[in-house]
């Protein structure tokens, strides 16, 4: 049986009928549920490959439509019956995601205020928000505003992840994969190693007293130069993670993934 690197080598592009293009991801999912036998051969030049017959049992399992939700898996909430969520679940999904991109709209307002402060004061520190300085008060953990600034973008981003992660719930409940939803993948890649980001500025600082990681070039960079590093880089990892989620919130929309109530249009 050929290994999973020979799936992704092996496997022909292939399309659905309409024209939909579908990935080797989807061909290896439907061979896998469908119990399809794999042989594979040596060519000519030694190279191994899929045997006719497994080549063309992979097209034609790659190339059937996605199927629709029968009645008791619409009262599941989904297509997968496996998960046994209700839709009640799946609802509470999406209104975590929704309530997830109003924040993180809110919060690259901030860092876009944040910016253009630098850019006026680029010898000062970070300019925060009245409601931002209120949070940061709030999270002091050792009486200085550094570890409430920490702890507060920590906060922030790892609450942007939990609704990057609610929509990866709702693709999978249309027994989808993130690779089919166009820059959903990437912002869970980007706000994920983010996320690290944050991790790692913080217990630096909470444990050393030095917020050290990839935006401070590990501790190497201080001062003005440091500070303006810092503003540039979070602005930056903010304005395209949001932008991956738009656009990813927009084809799952288009691709009816968002309605919880009635046939998943995604799903067919």
């Amino acid at each position: 049986m050929p290994t999973a690197w020979d799936w992704i080598r092996m496997l022909p592009a292939t399309a659905r009928p309409g024209g939909q293009k579908v990935s080797t991801r989807i061909g290896r999912r439907k061979v896998r549920e469908k119990g399809i036998g794999l042989m594979v051969e040596t060519n000519s030049s030694g190279t191994r490959t899929l045997d006719a017959a497994s080549r063309a049992a992979v097209l034609a399992a790659a190339s059937e439509p996605l199927p629709r939700m029968d009645a008791e898996q619409k009262e599941m909430g989904g297509p997968s019956p496996a998960l046994n969520v209700g839709p009640g679940a799946w609802r509470v999904a999406r209104d975590v995601a929704m309530a997830m991109l109003v924040f993180q709209l809110v919060h690259f307002v901030e860092h876009v205020a944040q910016l253009g402060y630098w850019a006026m004061h680029t010898s000062s520190a970070p300019w925060l928000t009245p409601w931002a300085t209120a949070g940061r008060e709030l999270l002091v953990i050792d009486g200085t505003h550094a570890s409430g600034n920490e702890l507060l973008h920590l906060v922030g981003n790892l609450i942007f992840l939990v609704g990057i992660l609610a929509l990866v719930g709702l693709v999978f409940r249309a027994r989808q994969s993130t690779g089919e939803i166009p820059f959903l993948k990437p912002a869970l890649l980007l706000q994920g190693a983010h996320v690290i980001e944050h991790v790692l500025l913080t217990g630096t600082y909470l444990a050393i007293g030095e917020a050290i990681g990839f935006t401070t070039l590990f501790g190497l960079a201080d001062g003005a130069f440091g500070s303006g590093l810092r503003v540039w880089a979070h602005f930056l990892l903010n304005l395209v993670a949001t932008y991956f989620v738009l656009r990813a919130l927009l084809e799952m929309k288009r691709r009816g993934l968002l309605a919880i109530d009635g046939h998943l249009e995604g799903a067919a």
